[in-house]
């Protein structure tokens, strides 16, 4: 076939590098002709000479390299997949790309490698890549080839490059779905947890509900209190029963204050806030109950 100007072949290796995460392109090549079919692959001479010298040799892109911290002459053990064991190589070359799209993360091996480590698939490789003469008659060559490969035992199906990769992308499934179903589980997860959250904060505040609905407060009103609740409030204190009975004593024989107990609780945490702020010159509370209906149970003497 005249319009074909250049051939040569690889194969899909599919190995693990130390753990599944780590993916990157593993390709066995044809070390004839490889390197001159893609020639925007660019290899030092010495280390291409390397590479054909070491059965076990690899070239690696740049990026791979700088992913790894990788150098030259490192040795490389990879986890066969689709080819079981444990594969071993030397780095004998560093490859860049002469352009910004040029893909530099792939890594390469010699065909032959695994042609004699896995006796029972010898001569097989795993897609040829040929070069034309013209653009425009891609359509009628990819045909041809199939035409004389049809009815054998190995028959083939030609595309464009372009056509290959997206169909190569294909077999790991339809991408933009598994994304979309994965952002969809996570987005219904947050949705459940933040939903959870939400009914534990409501629950352990169910006298506070009941409270405020029995003096009046609407049914809109009171889930915009505990909406904003966390926006306005810095802190929660706590303070013991017999804190708060006591600094309402206080206030009623020191200050003339006649308050609750509640009162006396915003009190003592009026007074810690401004023993813990001392730069402060006034500190603002607010008494929030009076002490008439406890005057049995904490005034009295011998009460409480």
């Amino acid at each position: 076939m005249n319009v074909v100007t250049h051939a040569t072949f690889a194969n899909w290796f599919g190995g693990v590098y130390q753990d599944e995460r780590n993916f990157f392109p593993q390709f066995a090549v044809d070390t004839q002709g490889y390197r001159q079919m893609f020639p925007e692959f660019v290899i030092d001479d010495e280390e291409w000479a390397a590479f054909l010298g070491d059965k076990e040799g690899a070239i690696v892109g740049q990026g791979l390299a700088e992913r790894f911290k990788w150098k030259m002459g490192d040795r490389i053990p990879v986890r066969g997949t689709i080819y079981p064991g444990t594969w071993e190589f030397n780095v004998r070359g560093i490859y860049h790309g002469q352009r910004v799209q040029d893909d530099v993360t792939q890594f390469w091996f010699r065909w032959d490698y695994l042609d004699e480590r896995t006796p029972g698939r010898k001569g097989i490789v795993g897609w040829y890549t040929v070069r034309i003469g013209n653009p425009d008659e891609a359509t009628g060559i990819a045909k041809a080839i199939d035409e004389r490969f049809a009815n054998s035992p190995f028959e083939t199906r030609t595309d464009t490059e372009k056509a290959f990769a997206a169909g190569f992308v294909k077999q790991m499934g339809n991408i933009q779905l598994l994304m979309m179903s994965v952002g969809s589980v996570v987005f219904f997860t947050l949705l459940l947890v933040t939903g959870n959250t939400m009914a534990i904060a409501v629950r352990e505040r169910t006298r506070e509900l009941a409270v405020l609905k029995a003096i009046g407060f609407s049914d809109g009103f009171v889930p915009g209190i505990f909406a904003r609740h966390r926006a306005l409030v810095d802190e929660v204190v706590p303070v013991p029963s017999e804190a708060a009975i006591a600094a309402m004593r206080r206030l009623a024989s020191a200050h003339g204050i006649f308050a609750g107990p509640s009162s006396g609780a915003h009190f003592v945490v009026a007074k810690r806030f401004w023993e813990h702020h001392p730069e402060l010159q006034t500190v603002v509370t607010v008494f929030s109950d009076e002490g008439e209906k406890y005057v049995s149970e904490y005034f009295l003497e011998g009460r409480g």
